[in-house]
């Protein structure tokens, strides 16, 4: 008998390209899953029947039965036993049927017949054959679809061949009805439009057996006619691994070439095998079209989305980053741009699986199932899902795959914990309109927001949708280009607009220049205006507030600039999140969720009186703010996250007031931020202010404030220690009366000076700053602190130009005299502990005292890292992976040697933001 895998058969009848041309046979062993016994067990139940109906014996063992039959000659043959025995308890046809309903009434389907089912409501199986009377297949494939059944030989002529509605045939009858074919009259010969269907199913495509024993001679002589005759797609029998094969089948399998015997371990394990291989390949035909798609117009600009889209591949690619993000408003593109980056980079992983969530509140459970129908991989625990999970994660860990995480709107707390465990081979791409929910509760998230499209790409999208419409094509193709700039204006970059503005040329008697503020406004109020209504009263104020801000606003600003209580501003910011009006950035900190929405609220706020008030109050708000938050950093930089929130506000105010000629507003606001916008990262950005602000005329007092504040930038960022020095001495010959502007500017020459090796000039202003320092402050003040550091740093750099251990060893009692006042102090300074110890670990590594100093580098680099002091955490690594290397320790100093590198590269080129750094 020529031999097939079963694996082969699930291939075969589940590829698109054989869907309805395979039938399946089904035997009594389909419907022992669902407790109903086969033709044995049957056979067995009628013997012990009729044993005791000559026999008192109720404890008669089997064996015994068989030989008092055997000796009274009334079973001839094992084939036969089933119709022999039956005939002879029961004589009519009606008395067999009332014998044998008991076995199938109230019986319900299995699993094996629900897969099944789901199989031929996919048309996948559109004719089934059976030999059972119970009603199973039609309790299971009858509800999913509508299936017709078959019972009875004259009933064969009402189907066609060409219908696409699934059917059942039951050849031997119903157990509802009388018409059993049970006895070997009756299974002598099978109907004749039956037997002609089965054959023209087998002529016409394929046929599966599984779970027959094949001891119906009507049925075998229909099959082997029909095998001999040909069977295009291959006649399959399905044999229960270890039973016995009969006789019969094994001459049909010797009859014809397209005969094969597959080895299963049952129905169950066939059916389900059978379901999932169906739905995986339609799952993946689905995938597939969903990521090559091109239906829907799609413009990707180098400066616009196909930036979005290497941002995006490079984040997948980052290894820091298991979870990445794409959040934005509805209709700017967020799943056509997720799409295509996951067909453009599929092939870095092994698999891959798109599931959405649209329309849905997606749980772990949906991920869990789409998994094992889009990847290859089987669930061996499908009735526990916590092992389901584990098993998921485990395959994800090592096999690399990418998953599209589509529409994530409605976030269930399972799916976050799972892409929170998400093993860094494998990679997420997450779309969703707000990621306030998941932000901060997956720490290697990468969010990247989708803003729009640029107005170039809008412009794309404009000429393609226009070449779609013959009505679009008269009214914009004999427009006026400053006509067409006005719609591409009033579109913002959000392509739902631009549909919308679009829709109502093409529907109405509209022409492009008739397209004003009105029209543009009932856009808008169409896009958003129902969001507006269904807002509070309270809402609604707020969200006029927010339009005075310049960039963002915090609940502390809504609550202190429109008199509410913070308990109604914040139910009043839940509900333009949920509306989403408005996006949350970082915690307690929000903008508007598009620039369409800013000009709708801009529009809202126009009706409104006291605009001029209103502005008025958010700009005293933000003076306030950085004025009570400003100056040096606590100890647990608490002041710091205050400010994180309004900063960008506040460089919209300084800017505002630098275009207004407010020099000294711009001033007072800096000298508040200084100390923050140095220790965040923003080292270009205040390069760019002292350049623009020393060029103008200014104050003696303040030019002296921004020639020490570009020393420090000359110092740090450009490793300028001649003009760092030049600059400080600069501030100083302004004779500036105010002590703190003398302290800040020999102290930044102290240490230029150290740096250029000029020992004297180092002592000179060493002295100076440390009598200014004794006249105006304690001995444990931040500034006589600073001084210590400052003076440790000069002589490390004076001992290392000069190879003068003896400095280098004055340079670390210093650094020990700022750590012990730093440590003693009620509120430690823990910038100038982190200082202090990096400067200890500096000198030991001038030494040689390599462990002592890397022990004390990576003692620093905490306390950088515990209140997100960048420069601190770029010093600490580059002296971490430099010790490292000299101690062999080859993979801790390339990992810091990244850090260093990556913080460094933040901190010399773009102003770094603190979560985006961490």
């Amino acid at each position: 008998m020529r031999q097939i895998d079963v694996r082969v058969v699930v291939d075969l009848i589940a590829a698109p390209e054989h869907a309805g041309q395979f039938a399946l046979f089904m035997g009594a062993g389909c419907s022992a899953g669902a407790g109903i016994p086969t033709a044995d067990g049957i056979t067995r139940e009628a013997k012990y029947r009729l044993y005791r109906m000559h026999h008192r014996d109720d404890a008669a063992s089997y064996d015994q039965v068989e030989l008092w039959l055997s000796e009274e000659g009334l079973v001839q043959s094992p084939d036969t036993a089933y119709s022999d025995i039956l005939e002879l308890i029961r004589p009519t046809p009606r008395l067999r049927r009332t014998f044998l309903e008991p076995f199938f009434v109230n019986q319900k389907p299995s699993p094996a017949h629900w897969a099944l089912a789901k199989v031929v409501e996919a048309r996948v199986i559109k004719d089934l054959y059976t030999a059972n009377f119970d009603t199973l297949i039609e309790q299971s494939a009858g509800q999913l679809t509508t299936l017709r059944v078959v019972s009875y030989d004259e009933q064969v002529a009402g189907t066609g061949d060409f219908e696409s509605q699934p059917t059942l045939y039951k050849l031997h009858g119903d157990y509802l009805f009388d018409r059993l074919a049970n006895t070997q009259g009756e299974l002598r010969h099978l109907g004749a439009s039956q037997a002609a269907k089965l054959q023209r199913a087998c002529a016409q495509g394929g046929l599966v057996v599984v779970g027959y024993s094949g001891r119906d001679h009507s049925i075998m002589e229909v099959l082997t006619a029909a095998a001999r005759a040909g069977v295009p797609l291959g006649l399959y029998w399905l044999a229960r691994r270890g039973d016995p094969v009969a006789s019969m089948v094994q001459d049909l399998m010797e009859s014809s070439t397209s005969c094969h015997i597959a080895y299963i371990e049952g129905f169950d394990d066939f059916a389900a095998a059978l379901n999932n291989a169906i739905t995986r390949t339609r799952s993946t035909i689905r995938v597939e079209r969903a990521l090559t798609d091109n239906r829907e117009p799609f413009v990707a600009h180098k400066d616009g989305v196909q930036t979005l889209i290497e941002k995006l591949s490079s984040a997948l690619a980052a290894p820091q980053s298991s979870v990445v993000c794409l959040s934005g408003l509805p209709g700017v593109g967020k799943t056509a741009t997720a799409r295509r980056v996951v067909a453009q980079i599929v092939a870095r992983y092994t698999g891959h699986a798109l599931i959405s969530g649209k329309d849905r509140v997606l749980t772990v459970s949906d991920i869990v199932d789409e998994c094992h129908l889009q990847l290859p991989i089987r669930n061996p625990n499908p009735d526990s899902m916590d092992r389901s999970i584990e098993h998921l994660l485990s395959h994800l860990e090592t096999v690399p795959t990418l998953l599209l995480l589509d529409n994530l709107d409605g976030v269930h707390s399972s799916v976050i914990d799972f892409l929170a465990d998400l093993p860094p081979p494998s990679r997420a791409l997450v779309t969703m309109r707000d990621a306030r929910d998941v932000r901060y509760r997956i720490p290697h998230l990468w969010e990247i927001e989708h803003t729009g499209l640029t107005r170039d790409e809008m412009a794309e999208l404009l000429s393609l949708w226009v070449q779609r419409s013959p009505v679009l094509g008269r009214k914009i193709g004999n427009a006026r280009p400053e006509d067409v700039e006005r719609l591409l204006v009033a579109s913002n970059g959000w392509p739902e607009a631009m549909v919308m503005l679009l829709s109502t040329l093409s529907n109405t008697l509209l022409h492009i220049d008739e397209i004003d503020e009105t029209v543009q406004g009932g856009i808008y109020e169409f896009l958003l205006g129902g969001l507006y209504s269904r807002l509070s009263r309270p809402a609604k104020s707020c969200l006029v507030w927010s339009g005075s801000f310049p960039v963002t606003f915090t609940l502390d600003g809504l609550a202190s600039v429109s008199k509410m209580k913070r308990s109604t501003v914040e139910r009043a910011i839940e509900m333009l999140l949920d509306a989403h009006l408005v996006k949350e950035l970082f915690i307690g900190q929000y903008t508007w969720a598009h620039p369409i929405v800013r000009e709708y609220v801009a529009r809202k706020a126009r009706r409104y009186d006291r605009e001029g008030e209103r502005r008025h109050a958010v700009q005293a708000y933000l003076e306030n703010w950085a004025r009570q938050y400003g100056g040096q950093p606590t100890s647990d930089w608490s002041n710091f996250l205050h400010l994180d929130k309004e900063f960008e506000n506040l460089k919209r105010l300084m800017a505002n007031a630098f275009e207004q000629d407010d020099l000294r507003s711009v001033t007072s606001i800096y000298r508040w931020l200084f100390s923050y916008i140095v220790e965040r990262g923003y080292w270009t950005f205040t390069e760019s202010w002292c350049e623009r602000m020393v060029a103008r005329s200014l104050r003696q007092a303040d030019l002296a404030d921004w020639l020490i504040w570009w020393s420090w930038i000359k110092f740090y960022l450009r490793r300028d220690f001649s003009d760092s020095a030049s600059l400080a001495e600069r501030a100083l010959s302004l004779n500036p009366r105010e002590n703190r502007l003398r302290f800040q500017a020999h102290r930044r020459a102290l240490v230029a000076h150290g740096r250029l090796g000029n020992e004297r000039d180092v002592a000179d202003h060493r002295r100076a700053a440390a009598e200014i320092c004794a006249r105006a402050w304690s001995s444990d003040s931040d500034e006589a602190i600073d001084l210590m550091n400052s003076e440790g740093s000069a002589w490390l750099a004076l001992g290392q130009a000069s190879a003068n251990d003896g400095l280098i060893e004055k340079a670390i009692g210093v650094f020990e005299r700022a750590e012990r006042v730093s440590r003693r102090r009620s509120e430690p300074n823990t910038r100038e502990i982190g200082v202090a110890m990096l400067g200890q670990a500096s000198c030991l590594a001038a030494l040689g005292q390599d462990e002592q100093g890397l022990e004390l580098a990576q003692g620093s680099l905490a306390y950088a890292w515990r209140v997100s002091w960048l420069r601190g955490i770029a010093e600490a690594n580059e002296l971490v992976a430099e010790l490292a290397e000299r101690l062999n320790r080859k993979d801790l100093a390339q990992s810091a040697r990244d850090v260093a590198e990556r913080m460094g590269s933040q901190l010399r080129s773009a102003p770094a933001v603190v979560a985006e750094a961490s």
